[in-house]
């Protein structure tokens, strides 16, 4: 097999393309695909007219013809348009350096990392990655190895990337988590600072009409008072998930729960989601309470969405507290028409493919947060017009 044809097939294997040029910088050789990523496709215009990015460089190219500069130039996260992203590498073609010569030939590697770019910005919406790298990765080894046994090294770099991209899309999972709960804290604080406003208001008119008493003052700063009291307990409610205790306590569960829905009452009603707790006002159960709360929130999240989905005029989601055989359970029912059948046995794993942002990794997270830190389980099942989630602890 020819030179160029060997070279041509890894390339394509590994997605790059390739041009060859001389000391005056003029293409003399290049992959099949390789003007697709230039604003020409004529061969005979020199590089920095197909690759205008390279205008500037001159001095650092002719570096690499030169034996004792022959350290590539890297130029990583080009955008080509309408929607490529490219790194580029260039490197000196070295001649047998037994006859003591400089190079007469550079050769530009493009290679397109359009796909990586894209899943850095859209970490969440990713989650069945990690099979598909899995299998491409084992698809490349099986064409590479064939061309040359070091080309291992390439799988074993890839399966550590992957384990990387999963921790980081668990921790990204938890911080948009954190995310939800400042637009929490944020919306319930909106209430009580309009109220603040309108009584600093009334203060300055009363002022101004000579009606500013001792009483009058008093009256309304118990007024403001009380909005910030309000705002106070917005925060220590949400205090405990930024600073979760590592250490089990008991809590009471119908508490906790309701503390948290009080805050989305408002948020659920303007999107017509009537959202209800009910049950046994007094089970205590010894664990971590910001780390449930947390998991009841990715739970009702994850239904808000399959409810938008599946929009009608009396969406609801109706979370239960009993006890059974000294175990306390707490259902979660929606009306949102089921979970598909495909989806029921695997939603909870992080490589599941669904729709909901919070399906796959932050169920994922729920259910490991349960059965790993507080012993317990999360079951899930269709039920008549919709789905049934129960946490057993």
């Amino acid at each position: 097999m020819h030179f160029k044809d060997i070279f041509n097939v890894v390339c394509s294997h590994n997605l790059y393309e390739y041009f060859i040029i001389n000391r005056d910088f003029k293409v003399t050789a290049y992959s099949v695909d390789a003007f697709k990523y230039c604003h020409c496709d004529n061969s005979e215009n020199d590089i920095f007219t197909l690759i205008p990015e390279l205008i500037g460089m001159e001095d650092e190219l002719q570096e690499l013809f030169l034996l004792d500069k022959c350290k590539p130039i890297k130029i990583p996260h080009i955008f080509k348009e309408p929607d490529n992203y490219v790194n580029i590498i260039i490197q000196s073609v070295e001649k047998n350096k037994c006859d003591n010569k400089e190079p007469n030939s550079l050769i530009i590697l493009v290679q397109n990392t359009t796909e990586v770019i894209l899943a850095q910005q859209k970490l969440m919406q990713t989650a069945n990655e990690n099979s598909l790298l899995l299998k491409e990765i084992s698809d490349k080894n099986a064409q590479l190895y064939l061309l040359n046994e070091k080309m291992e090294e390439l799988v074993e770099i890839e399966i550590k990337k992957n384990i990387e991209k999963q921790k980081l899309m668990e921790h990204q999972s938890r911080y948009s988590q954190m995310g939800e709960m400042v637009e929490m804290i944020i919306h319930q604080w909106k209430q009580p600072l309009n109220s603040i406003n309108v009584i600093t208001q009334s203060i300055s008119i009363a002022q101004e009409l000579g009606k500013l008493d001792d009483k009058y003052i008093n009256e309304k700063t118990d007024a403001i008072l009380k909005q910030t009291k309000y705002m106070s307990q917005i925060v220590d409610i949400f205090q405990g998930f930024f600073k979760p205790n590592k250490l089990k306590r008991y809590f009471n569960l119908y508490d906790s729960i309701e503390s948290v829905l009080k805050l989305l009452q408002n948020e659920y009603r303007l999107i017509d989601i009537n959202l209800k707790l009910d049950g046994n006002r007094e089970t205590i159960v010894n664990g971590y309470p910001s780390e449930y709360i947390q998991v009841v929130l990715a739970i009702v999240n994850y239904v808000k969405d399959n409810l938008i989905l599946n929009k009608h005029d009396q969406m609801s989601i109706n979370i239960y507290i009993y006890e059974l055989d000294g175990k306390s359970i707490v259902t979660i029912e929606d009306n949102a028409g089921g979970i598909e059948k495909n989806l029921l046995d695997n939603i909870f794993d992080i490589s599941t493919d669904v729709k909901q942002e919070n399906g796959g990794i932050g169920l994922s997270i729920a259910r490991d947060m349960i059965v790993n830190n507080m012993g317990g389980k999360i079951e899930l099942e269709n039920i008549d017009g919709g789905s049934k989630f129960s946490i057993i602890l």
